[in-house]
């Protein structure tokens, strides 16, 4: 799989390009002769293989689409590893644009941008030290998602049998 566009450039580890695009309900797209132009980055799994691409609109870059969605939930997932192997602190921004555009500043620790936020993220952030938000609304945002996931505790019920 390549960045299906015949402009693309590569910053850091981070290709991408733009191409005609159709969202799609789904959170998806799919490529369109007559869609409308995107930017289309690769999206590399912790092992750094491709695992997919991610589309916006330059217009709108708080709205993106994943070409299939199945595989990896954010952008740096290999940084995010080695973060948490070495507890240390990651950096999370709201877009992947403003993820690309981080890569070209110099930067001493790991940088993440979510991208399904419908997933547990609970244990890929597990052994992280610190998570430093782009704003109080994403930290609230990466809080609320990570709780969510987290078992409920419940006590047993009056006149419930207990474990002596």
């Amino acid at each position: 799989m390549s960045v299906q566009s015949r402009h693309h450039r590569r910053l850091g580890v981070a290709r991408f390009g733009r191409a005609r695009i159709q969202p799609l309900a789904s959170g998806n797209y799919r490529p369109s002769d007559d869609g409308k132009w995107a930017v289309i980055l690769e999206v590399r799994d912790r092992h750094n293989e491709l695992a997919d691409l991610v589309a916006w609109l330059p217009e709108d870059v708080s709205r993106w689409w994943l070409r299939h969605g199945d595989e990896t939930p954010l952008l740096g997932a290999r940084s995010l590893v080695f973060a948490a192997d070495c507890h240390e602190p990651v950096t999370l921004l709201p877009t992947p644009e403003a993820w690309l555009f981080s890569h070209s500043k110099p930067n001493s620790h790991a940088i993440v941008c979510v991208l399904d936020w419908g997933v547990d993220l609970g244990p890929l952030f597990e052994g992280v030290s610190q998570v430093e938000c782009d704003g109080s609304e994403l930290q609230k945002r990466l809080q609320r998602s990570i709780r969510a996931w987290e078992p409920q505790i419940r006590a047993p019920r009056q006149g419930a049998r207990r474990v002596a």
